[in-house]
């Protein structure tokens, strides 16, 4: 193969390298390889003739500049006979649109994107032929050890003031500025579109039709929309950065333009030629990267600085995360979540022995798979197939044909529950991206189908189908669509799915105590034998649809690194990844059976678990025993409950429930706690850290609002002046009924149903503490004084909490937990329990005369009580009563006394066990 490298004048220094460095390969490989380089005046001419007397079978240049300089040669190139015009674009196609857009004899265009692939398909059908070539990385000559480099953060790029880009847009007719403006608003706020995705959904919206000619045209304006998205998130990485306080150096033009209070921290350095920039990261322990808008690609500055050994710190694509893994061998953040990128870099800079691992997994994978000599060897392999005329190089893989439609149609049925979710949240430009991607995936099946028709229903139900969802797209009746989705098209393909299932049944393995199924989306569940039933651990019906649901509950926005525990065959992990890119997830699974059947019949093949999920097999629970100490603030702990229900290790298990418990009740009540906090906050005047003097030294009673106050509570008449009482909300009023007035009243639910405990109160001396989630109308309504408790693990109350230098409280999940913390952490002498049953004494769950009381209660598990004997209880309390235990036991709560004058319930360790007239007259 005979192929000219032509290189312009005005070729950045960067893909000259780029392009020598392939050639060289090629040469190497027994390509005859010719170099014409505009930059070389002095042999320029004698080249030139050269050039024109030889024959090629590929013409390569960068970013489709063919000589501008030297248009004559440029056309009697290419008007030679047979010749390949190869073109390889750094950037959108977009950018070198008005050079794409001739009319070549025949031309081939590689793009680092597999969106810009997609688009010029689509948009652009003058080109030949275009194929997906990410971009390689280059190394810098000297290697220096990780701990002793010199800068701790590196940017190189210029710098352009996103105001003065916005500004070039004003220069715009009005109505393309306006539609300009709004594609950038969509991609702002949404990090992972695409322009060209903005673009339509701003046609959309004012109803403009373009021909696919016109599209790309009018997107090839969009230019300057490319170059203010790419400026304001390089913006707001750098400011987030400097001002946390984080020194970053950066190399490059218009840094003086930027501004910032925090000078100190941005070190402006000259731009420098490219391989110096090589040898300035190879000096650094992190480079930082910005993708230059490439959703599905890559950019040589991440597999440089991989190959100069460097942490490389990159937004992520989905490319990227299909390659490299988060930890291991690079470190992603989120454009999403900036607000966590500073601890990231901190996390970085302070693990050093981490992070040079990391780098040096990084540049060992760079070196192996994403040189420019390994890129050279897929280029070789793109020009023999479409210089000898095959247009589509990926053959069809030989595999049992039925088996390849089921998994087809897996995916699609998975594709249809997300945008139907989408289109009832009202979400519509997601739905419609999706949307599209399902009618492209109906149209490759139509002609399998066509195969099939013996086992088909009849195909013209499935055209009625799609010709109706055409129309109800083209009328934006979305609630129409989602019906048509849901109804007809979800129906037709789960009939499918069972008619394919039956003709072609997949062998299935079996297992002691293991059950696979085929379920009706095509997919598979599993089953497994429990202490005394079998249970699933998936849906039988729609797996996908159930997954997404438990995803959807799991992600807070807050958190992008999720531990997973239970496995399963993997739909709820796959669910999880596909809310963002950014994801990563790491599963605990105790079982090496289920590993290897996810392996075999669950979704770990699918998309990119290799790049963005560990599996960690925690047969002994040692990983699963260390998550407490371990897990970071970035990460989120959620439990597989399906997987916990079969855990074979019972103290184990009953750990997760606990947590899963508190987990769910807070994730339950989310909702509302933040409303009532934010009508609250208002009110927050006395904390209860000023009630310490008051509590200090003293003996508490709290009183609980179990079955057994019934039996002694008049005996708290007696109790003694300066020793406190201390009363739930739940036996307030009993107590007040009763002649009793308590000394203060602690409330922590932020339920309505709450709100009957000290609604009409006119007893003004009894003060209130309570947590910062309360329900809004007791503290709005509240006659006396009241104290806040800030509780550990309501992110908004710990923010308020450091505001103000306030300490914050466990919660253990209940009043009576809560009231114990403060307590403790008051330092009282002794602490009373009086109506804390924690169980169901004599079937009865509350004192008479409670709001709440229920009788027959029978509870769904047993415990000892205070005598010895077996008494029913349910999980939740069963769990305070552990808490309880283990609260009492901390070092804190030494020299407190702790006594349990409950007279019933269940028998709660560490605590002495007495009557309550000999507690408070002994």
């Amino acid at each position: 193969m005979r192929i000219l490298y032509v290189i312009g004048k005005s070729q950045y220094d960067s893909t000259s390298v780029f392009m020598t460095q392939m050639a060289d390969r090629m040469a190497a490989c027994g390509w005859q390889v010719t170099i014409l380089d505009g930059r070389k005046e002095k042999e320029y001419t004698e080249q030139r003739k050269a050039v024109i007397k030889a024959e090629y079978n590929v013409i390569f240049s960068i970013n489709g500049m063919l000589l501008e300089e030297d248009s004559v040669l440029g056309k009697i190139l290419l008007q030679k006979k047979d010749v390949l015009y190869c073109t390889y674009l750094m950037d959108h196609p977009l950018i070198h649109y008005e050079r794409l857009k001739n009319q070549y004899p025949k031309i081939f265009v590689l793009s680092p994107d597999r969106n810009h692939v997609e688009f010029m398909d689509r948009y652009m059908k003058n080109i030949y032929a275009e194929a997906f070539l990410p971009h390689g990385g280059c190394r810098s000559s000297k290697c220096i050890p990780y701990a002793q480099r010199k800068y701790n953060i590196t940017f190189m790029g210029s710098y352009s003031d996103p105001g003065t880009n916005l500004d070039r847009i004003d220069k715009y007719p009005l109505q393309m500025a306006e539609m300009m403006k709004k594609a950038v608003g969509r991609m702002t706020d949404d990090p992972e579109m695409t322009i060209e995705e903005a673009l339509l959904q701003c046609l959309d919206f004012q109803n403009i039709d373009v021909k696919d000619y016109e599209f790309a045209q009018i997107l090839s304006e969009f230019r300057e929309v490319d170059r203010y998205v790419r400026s304001y998130f390089r913006d707001k990485v750098i400011r987030v950065l400097v001002e946390n306080g984080i020194v970053v150096d950066v190399f490059g033009d218009g840094w003086d333009k930027f501004v910032t209070a925090h000078t100190e921290c941005l070190r402006i350095h000259p731009a420098v030629g490219y391989e110096e920039s090589l040898e300035l990261v190879g000096d650094s322990k992190i480079s930082l990267n910005v993708m230059p808008w490439f959703k599905d690609g890559s950019h040589d500055r991440i597999f440089s600085a991989m190959m100069c050994g460097t942490v490389c710190l990159t937004d992520s694509s989905k490319y990227l995360s299909e390659q490299l893994q988060e930890q291991k061998n690079i470190y992603f953040y989120s454009l999403k979540g900036l607000k966590y990128l500073p601890s990231k870099v901190h996390q970085i800079l302070q693990n050093t022995d981490k992070s040079a691992e990391v780098a040096e997994n990084g540049k060992k994978l760079a070196m192996q798979e994403h040189t420019w000599a390994a890129r050279s060897d897929e280029l070789m392999d793109y020009l023999q197939q479409v210089v000898n005329g095959i247009t589509d190089p990926q053959q069809e893989e030989t595999v049992d044909f039925r088996k390849k439609i089921i998994v087809r149609q897996s995916i699609l049925i998975k594709n249809i529950d997300t945008t139907v979710l989408h289109l009832h949240r009202q979400e519509y430009l997601y739905a419609m991206r999706i949307m599209q991607l399902i009618l492209d995936d109906i149209g490759k099946l139509l002609s399998i189908y066509e195969e099939l028709e013996e086992s088909m229903p009849d195909q013209k139900v499935l055209m009625e189908i799609l010709n109706n969802l055409v129309e109800v797209q083209e009328t934006k009746d979305y609630v129409l669509l989602a019906d048509i989705l849901q109804l007809q098209l979800m129906s037709f393909l789960t009939q499918l799915q069972e008619n394919f299932a039956l003709d072609a049944p997949k062998e299935i393995k079996t297992l002691d105590g293991y059950r696979i199924e085929p379920t009706s989306a095509g997919s598979y569940t599993l089953a497994m034998k429990g202490k005394e039933h079998w249970m699933y651990l998936h849906s039988n019906g729609n797996p996908y649809r159930e997954a997404a649901e438990i995803a959807s509950a799991w992600f807070d926005r807050e958190h992008y690194e999720y531990v997973v525990y239970g496995l399963g065959l993997g739909y709820h992990v796959q669910a999880l990844m596909d809310i963002d890119e950014s994801i990563t997830v790491t599963v605990l699974e105790p079982d090496e059976n289920v590993i290897c059947l996810a392996k075999e019949y669950g979704v770990i093949d699918q998309g990119d678990w290799n790049q963005r999920v560990r599996i960690v097999s925690d047969a002994d629970f040692h990983y699963l025993t260390m998550l407490s100490d371990s897990l970071s603030k970035e990460q989120q702990f959620v439990v597989y409950y399906p997987s916990m229900c079969v855990m074979k290790n019972e103290y184990y298990k009953q750990q997760l429930e606990e947590y899963f418990i508190g987990y769910s009740s807070a994730k339950t009540q989310e909702t509302r706690l933040v409303g009532n906090f934010v009508k609250n906050q208002s009110l927050f005047s006395k904390e209860v850290t000023e009630l310490s003097d008051k509590f200090c030294g003293r003996t508490v009673y709290i009183i609980a609002a179990g079955p057994s106050l019934d039996g002694n509570m008049m005996e708290l008449k007696k109790v003694k002046d300066g020793d406190i009482i201390l009363s739930t909300g739940t036996v307030l009023k009993k107590l007040l009924k009763a002649g009793i007035i308590p000394d203060y009243v602690i409330i922590t639910d932020g339920g309505k149903y709450t709100y009957p405990q000290t609604a009409e109160l006119t007893e003004k001396n009894i003060p209130l503490l309570y947590l910062s989630t309360v329900y809004y109308r007791i503290l709005q309504e509240y006659p006396g004084d009241t104290y806040l408790i800030c509780q550990e693990g309501f992110q908004k109350s710990e923010e308020y909490a450091a505001s103000r230098q306030y300490p914050v409280y466990g919660t253990g999940g209940s009043v009576t937990t809560t009231a114990l913390e403060v307590c403790i952490r008051m330092r009282c002498r002794r602490i009373v329990f009086v109506g804390l049953d924690l169980a169901y004494t004599n079937m009865q769950n509350h004192a008479s005369g409670t709001s709440y009381v229920r009788y027959n209660a029978k509870g769904n598990m047993i415990v000892k009580d205070i005598y010895g004997c077996d008494i029913p209880t349910a999980k939740n309390l069963h769990l305070y009563q552990k808490w309880i235990e283990r609260r009492i036991q901390k070092e804190d709560a030494a020299g407190i006394e702790f006594i349990d004058a409950t007279q019933g319930g269940a028998r709660i360790e560490g605590t002495e066990i007495e009557d309550l007239d000999k507690v408070i007259s002994p």
